[in-house]
């Protein structure tokens, strides 16, 4: 059975260096769920320079992720402990979108950057490369937001001008969500991160 991703990253300027919020969607069947990420970087591919993005500072990504770079900063590699079931692990469920952010002191961004995830299949074997190149985006991909019996579920917020909407991306569980506020042609006008809630004990 073969497995597939799909990526999209936004890049903003943000205090001398730019910030980027990547959205990987498992696009493959059930039960194959996203374990692994690497950007500017892909499994099974030799890691020689140069990269596309250099200086990268890891942000946040979805609960229970951690992140960390290569070679002084020149790729984002991310992953997650097995918990028992790919929900429990917070891995990126069949169809759903995992959020991760980070810094870079590339000027200007590239248009794509190469990216590459391992999946585990549910029962016994984790691996199961895919690479692919996600694309620099202005707007968000419809197919990356959330089915219209989800949208009920979004939290949304006045208006900051005519003809605009705002509405929270996440991942699964309570990990770091990113508001959009994109115009009715679905350009993005703009990216405020969300850091976890953590909850109350």
């Amino acid at each position: 059975m073969a497995t597939s991703a799909s990526a999209v990253f936004f890049a903003m300027p943000a205090a001398g260096t730019y910030e980027y919020v990547v959205l990987l969607q498992n696009t493959s069947p059930a039960p194959y769920s996203i374990y692994g990420f690497l950007f500017d970087a892909q499994f099974n591919v030799p890691l020689t320079p140069p990269w596309a993005l250099s200086g990268i500072v890891p942000v946040t990504g979805p609960a229970g992720w951690t992140e960390s770079t290569g070679y002084s900063g020149s790729f984002l590699e991310g992953g997650t402990n097995f918990q028992g079931t790919a929900a429990a692990s917070g891995y990126i469920l069949p169809g759903s979108v995992g959020t991760f952010m980070f810094q870079s002191s590339t000027n200007p961004p590239p248009a794509t950057i190469p990216f590459g995830c391992t999946f585990w299949n549910g029962d016994n074997e984790w691996g199961f490369a895919y690479n692919g190149q996600a694309q620099q985006a202005l707007c968000i991909p419809i197919e990356f937001l959330p089915p219209f019996w989800n949208w009920q579920r979004l939290r949304r917020f006045p208006p900051e001008g005519l003809g605009t909407t705002s509405v929270i991306i996440k991942g699964q569980g309570e990990g770091p969500s990113v508001t959009v506020t994109y115009d009715k042609l679905g350009n993005v006008i703009k990216m405020v991160h969300n850091p976890p809630v953590h909850r109350k004990s």
